[in-house]
């Protein structure tokens, strides 16, 4: 326990150093701990509502690009009441922050159109903007301290609100795609009570210079009318094309109050909660069959087997050589004895395949398992939400290294001892241990690194410092992640196991000759169907959230789908376990394990299905189906591992209870 604390403690001040240090790195910096709950802001008469840039962003490339002032208007100057009150990184993450040009005040009511900045486009930036409109760049503008704008669609004489991120910068010609327009004219309304910015609306409009120098002064022109919108010119995106840029304020009053103001982003996704509660009925259907089926196989094959708790008669023994002899492997009959019984002397044999990999995977899914539910119950709790997107950052790293190392090292050193390795071999427990804290991590860490050092080649926003992000990530890793796995570790050696309830026999036992590759294949299939079905809607909506650019606050319902697909997998691999021991197949380690990793390739699948339906098919960057592919199978093998440690546990324990009913005999 002092060496624990006295890594961690070192860890911590090495953690405090970096920040404060890098504190140091600009005055007008956000800071990295910044406050946690947005602050409730009250605007009153002429006093100006700050609205602040942030990075472009598109759905396509995955690539977030710098604000470019040759492109669209300069930013303004941000004063101390604006620094006052600019969003922490809790809300907008590792963003950086630029206060918009925009002049928006709860006195301004006026429908006419205002004079924003004029640019002129050359070839270079003609060439620029024209990427941008391809693929589907967003301007991402915030107001107050982080509330977005909802997107309002006009398809007819329809109005539709999307609740996509940002602003798309431009739009292409519906009769000639290779012309594109930009949307050059926002109509912005701010919904207000008593002060409180309760609503931010924006609709992007294109409209042509010319248009607007041939009005005249006295002439109406209110850019809010749907009827008017199809008869204005647009602005088309060539070079040596002058773009003038204006926008149009309406404050409306609302009876709306402050805490709803981000339930429209929320329960914006097109598919309501009804079809979560029936994703989620529709699982515990599938959960409470399952508890059925294995509790009729355990009354009717165990409980009502008059010969459960005696020793094997002369006559079984014979039949069962003479079976073996023969190759058959047929079912027990009913009535029969219970073939599971003559393994008695096998069945916890260790496994002949490298029983060192398997405490590893074991603990490995364990650190991943204990903390996406710590994460979940966050989600649930509302302290991990999109509202304060930074927290989808700081969250998961600390719970990982917090919840997750000490458990992924106390399961490790439990199943190193069931698989009955060598406790005394103090190399190779520190080798299993090491494994479990650095094989996992490291793998993230270089994944990260290289998406990193490609977004820094690209001049993207998204690339993070060596000084102090990635550094911190290295202090946390090293100093307090790994000597908590080696804490976890030696918890579970002092605390032991339990003996087997029956001894191991010095001869192996033949497994009979017959269809147990297919068997296996069967079984391995229906486990990850069933267990994935589970969770398959639910995995649909966070690729959406994730890659798709919506807002989703179903986390609640992920964590329960998360609870039943562990559930199932327990149910499903119990009852797999004991078929497989009912045709004499003692080799279930491995094969356990098998049958829950499968669900990570369900998963796997699933992603590539998904990938059709999102905008990264579409135009995608190569740097988007990096990421997208190597994102989706990090997390499809992180799947296989906590499940697998599910599946594996839960045969175990099955098992152990099995044959201590019974007392096996000569």
């Amino acid at each position: 326990m002092h060496g624990l604390k006295k890594h961690v403690l070192l860890g911590c001040f090495a953690l405090c150093v970096v920040v404060l240090l890098s504190r140091k790195r600009s005055k007008d910096t956000p800071r990295l701990f910044g406050q946690y709950l947005s602050t409730k802001n009250i605007y009153l008469g002429n006093e100006p509502i700050p609205t602040w840039i942030l990075p472009l962003t598109s759905p396509s490339t995955q690539l977030p690009l710098p604000y470019d002032t040759s492109l669209f208007c300069d930013t303004a100057e941000e004063n101390e009441a604006a620094r006052q009150k600019k969003p922490s990184r809790w809300i907008i993450g590792d963003n950086p922050v630029l206060r918009s040009p925009l002049h928006v005040n709860v006195s301004l009511n006026d429908y006419g159109y205002k004079f924003l900045c004029n640019k002129t486009l050359t070839e270079q930036s003609s060439s620029d903007l024209k990427y941008l409109i391809s693929n589907r760049y967003h301007q991402n503008v915030i107001i107050d301290d982080g509330l977005p704008p909802v997107l309002v669609h006009v398809d007819g004489n329809w109005i539709q609100h999307g609740y996509q991120r940002g602003v798309p910068v431009g739009l292409r010609s519906r009769s000639n795609a290779s012309v594109l327009y930009v949307l050059n004219h926002w109509n912005i309304c701010v919904d207000v009570h008593q002060g409180e910015i309760i609503g931010f609306l924006i609709d992007p409009i294109s409209i042509d210079r010319r248009w607007l120098d041939s009005l005249h002064p006295d002439q109406d022109a209110d850019l809010m009318r749907i009827q008017r919108r199809f008869e204005i010119p647009q602005q088309k995106v060539e070079a040596n094309e002058t773009i003038v840029y204006t926008y149009a304020i309406t404050i409306r009053p609302t009876l709306k109050p402050w805490s709803s103001r981000w339930q429209p982003f929320l329960n914006g996704f097109p598919i309501s909660d009804q079809f979560h509660v029936y994703s989620i009925m529709n699982s515990v259907f599938v959960l409470v069959m399952l508890s059925v089926v294995l509790i009729v196989t355990w009354v009717r094959r165990l409980k009502q087997s008059s010969k459960l708790g005696q020793p094997l008669l002369p006559e079984e023994k014979e039949e069962s050589n003479s079976d073996r002899e023969k190759g058959l492997c047929c079912r027990p009959k009913k009535g029969a004895y219970q073939k599971w019984r003559l393994l008695h002397g096998d069945v916890f044999r260790p496994p002949s395949f490298s029983p060192i990999s398997l405490a590893i995977a074991c603990g490995t899914g364990a650190q991943l398992l204990s903390s996406t539910l710590f994460v979940c119950a966050l989600c649930f709790l509302g302290i991990i939400t999109p509202i304060y997107k930074g927290t989808f950052f700081v969250g998961p790293v600390l719970s990982y290294t917090f919840v997750g190392s000490w458990i992924g090292g106390f399961v490790t050193s439990i199943v190193y001892q069931q698989v009955q390795l060598d406790t005394s071999n103090i190399e190779r427990k520190r080798m299993a241990v090491l494994c479990t804290a650095l094989l996992c991590p490291g793998v993230i860490f270089l994944f990260f690194l290289l998406l990193n050092e490609w977004a820094r080649a690209v001049n993207s926003t998204m690339a993070r410092p060596i000084y102090p992000d990635i550094l911190l990530l290295i202090i946390l890793w090293l100093c307090v992640f790994v000597p908590m796995t080696q804490r976890g570790a030696e918890a579970g050696f002092r605390l032991g196991i339990a003996p087997f309830p029956v001894e191991t026999s010095n001869e192996v036992r033949d497994i009979p000759k017959g269809r147990k590759l297919r068997r296996n294949f069967a079984f391995f299939l229906s486990s990850g169907i069933i267990v994935f079905g589970v969770f398959h809607v639910e995995n649909y909506f966070l690729i959406q959230h994730f890659f798709g650019g919506y807002y989703s606050d179903s986390y609640g319902y992920v964590t329960i789908a998360i609870c039943m697909m562990i559930a199932a997998s327990a149910c499903v691999s119990m009852m797999q376990t004991f078929w497989q021991l009912s045709v004499e197949n003692h080799r279930w380690w491995w094969s356990s394990f098998g049958n829950g990793a499968s669900v990570g390739v369900f998963a796997w699948m699933s992603y590539c299905y998904s990938f059709a339906r999102l905008d990264l098919s579409h135009g995608g960057s190569f740097f988007a189906y990096v990421l997208y592919f190597g994102a989706t199978l990090i997390v499809s093998v992180g799947i296989s591992l906590a499940f697998g440690c599910v599946s594996f546990c839960s045969s175990l324990h099955f098992n152990r209870g099995l044959y201590t009913t019974m007392h096996a005999g000569d």
